[in-house]
């Protein structure tokens, strides 16, 4: 059994691959795995697939830039950041649907499973093309389908989504609802659990943890936002800021500049192999609302502070986060709130601290978005349709 499988463009296209790709070694041990992503996540897969000898490669892969919300007068501006480098990409996609097709023709895979993002567009319309054409199985995050798996969907033989089928437009009869698969050794834990895990990190395992991250890149807005809020929660809380790789040296330097003012205040540029003991051991997170990071807490009922991105491609943060505060499920704050107000954030960090209860029922709602057996059913669908195009 072969089986091709792509993700990229964010980490939040990779992790969940990752866990799908154990599940299928679980079921199917003999089965030869190959993954695809781009080249800025390279380096980063072949770390996540090494154990279990997956081969990864990489493709050119061009992203069609499609910022939602922006003021009139950054127009111009994205002319140089949006417009000609779309053009450019448009370039990118006819060489990695070369790519990909050789990649297709060389490895020969029974299905071929693409976990959206832009990177997935080239490989599968490269896949569509062949004939015999193989399986191809989309799986869709957000609550807004992605543009990739909007395109893909009309030769998908189906369609997994990470929310409830009614928020997408697929086609009934091929799309089933299977939640976001989440690696296994990513589970609630007891009190006694979290002190112990908060020590591993380097905190006082007595005192309340605060979690702040952006993604992968991390966040201006939930950098500055930290900063702005340290000194108004200072003494009641740890807090570990997350903030991205190209962002820490920044960050650092406000701390240096105002040493005293940031006392305690602990930040790291990127989690790797730590960052599911920071979001188990953290009594409150403050993130981003992507899509997998969002099915990781709901598996540890974290009480959640979000504050969505507006400026994404059909603004599907703010649709993501929307659903989570209907179901009172966190804390939702909007950017332009956060960034005209600096007690926007401190205030809604207090109440938290001070109400236990109402920590306790965020994170208890919130669970009620987890799948926990979200990899292992996308396992079964992936093999599933080997099996049936064998027949």
């Amino acid at each position: 059994m072969k089986i091709l499988c792509v993700g990229g463009g964010s980490g939040g296209h990779i992790t969940p691959v990752a866990a799908v790709t154990s599940e299928i070694l679980k079921q199917a041990p003999d089965a030869e795995i190959h993954f695809i992503t781009d080249g800025k996540f390279f380096d980063e897969a072949v770390k996540l697939f090494e154990s279990e000898n997956i081969t990864v490669s990489k493709i050119l892969a061009g992203k069609f830039r499609r910022y939602a919300n922006m003021k009139w007068h950054y127009h111009f501006q994205h002319i140089f950041k949006s417009y000609i480098p779309n053009i450019i990409d448009a370039f990118k996609i006819i060489i990695g649907i070369l790519q990909s097709w050789s990649r297709i023709v060389t490895f020969r895979p029974d299905v071929v499973f693409i976990k959206g993002g832009y990177v997935g567009l080239p490989v599968g319309i490269a896949a569509a093309l062949l004939y015999p054409r193989p399986p191809i199985i989309l799986h869709d995050s957000d609550a807004s389908p992605g543009l990739t798996n909007r395109v893909l969907s009309r030769y998908a033989t189906k369609i997994a989504t990470g929310m409830p089928t009614k928020f997408y437009h697929y086609d009934s009869v091929r799309t089933v609802f299977v939640g976001i698969p989440i690696r296994a050794e990513l589970k609630p834990v007891s009190k006694s659990e979290r002190v112990k895990l908060k020590q591993v990190l380097g905190f006082d395992g007595e005192r309340p943890l605060i979690l702040a991250m952006g993604g992968g890149q991390g966040s201006l807005t939930i950098n500055q936002a930290i900063l702005d809020s340290y000194e108004n929660i200072k003494g009641r809380t740890d807090v570990l800021l997350v903030t991205g790789s190209d962002k820490f040296d920044d960050v650092k330097s406000v701390m240096a500049a105002h040493h005293r003012k940031f006392i305690g205040l602990n930040i790291r540029p990127y989690l790797r192999n730590e960052m599911l003991v920071a979001e188990q051991a953290a009594d409150i997170v403050v993130t981003r609302a992507g899509a997998t990071t969002m099915a990781e807490l709901a598996l540890i009922d974290a009480a959640t502070i979000v504050i969505p991105s507006p400026y994404l491609a059909s603004d599907h943060q703010t649709k993501n986060a929307r659903v989570f505060a209907d179901a009172n499920a966190a804390i939702v704050l909007s950017e332009k709130d956060v960034r005209a107000n600096q007690k926007t954030l401190p205030d809604a960090l207090n109440q938290l601290l001070d109400d236990k209860d109402l920590r306790k029922s965020l994170g208890e709602n919130l669970r009620q978005f987890a799948q926990p057996d979200a990899a292992r059913r996308m396992a079964e669908i992936i093999i599933e349709a080997v099996d049936h195009g064998e027949k």
